[in-house]
């Protein structure tokens, strides 16, 4: 017989938005959220914001078949650019910084893209166009991909790595199911990059 469990908080009400970070951020200092998990690359400066880095991403160019270094695609952009692609919105973070390493090299975004606000329907795109698209090393190891065999060698780029982490309101205490909530995805995360 399982004993009888006393209600000692209250319930916690879970809402997985995914979103732009300036909507997610706005968000968090309008109340509307406790906490949320972004890309912490050029993070406005908000005194109430606490953060919390998890951990950094590399990002690798795919196919549903191959993966690539983005220094190498970018060493051969002519031949990479002129394939259809599936990236982010303007205004995300791993778009914003993709822009910048283009723009930097005086290199132009594809011209045949599908951009997208939500990697989850993404793979599916990719898979439908035989596209190239952005991806973390992670989503590659949670998608069962073989990142690395013996015939490649993945090169990464500074400027595309992204730190991830929790911007939480700083004088704002969390209820315990929050901060249970909280402590949960953090630790997930950190087992996972």
């Amino acid at each position: 017989m399982l004993p009888k469990l006393k209600k000692t908080h209250p319930g916690l009400n879970l809402t997985l938005e995914y979103a732009s970070r300036q909507q997610l951020l706005t968000g968090l200092a309008a109340n509307h959220y406790d906490f949320v998990f972004v890309n912490l690359a050029d993070i406005p400066v908000n005194k109430r914001f606490g953060i919390q880095q998890l951990g950094t991403e590399q990002y690798v160019v795919a196919t549903t078949k191959e993966t690539f270094s983005i220094p190498d695609v970018l060493e051969r952009w002519d031949e990479f650019s002129a394939g259809i692609w599936v990236i982010p919105i303007s205004g995300m973070a791993m778009r914003d910084r993709f822009d910048s390493v283009l723009a930097a090299r005086g290199l132009s975004l594809p011209s045949r893209r599908i951009e997208i606000n939500s990697v989850v329907g993404g793979e599916r795109m990719v898979a439908l166009a035989d596209a190239f698209t952005l991806l973390p090393l992670t989503m590659l190891r949670d998608l069962g991909r073989d990142i690395i065999d013996p015939e490649t060698k993945l090169r990464f780029l500074p400027e595309m790595q992204l730190e991830v982490g929790m911007v939480y309101l700083q004088d704002t205490q969390l209820s315990a199911a929050a901060q249970y909530a909280s402590d949960f995805i953090v630790n997930k995360i950190t087992r996972t990059i």
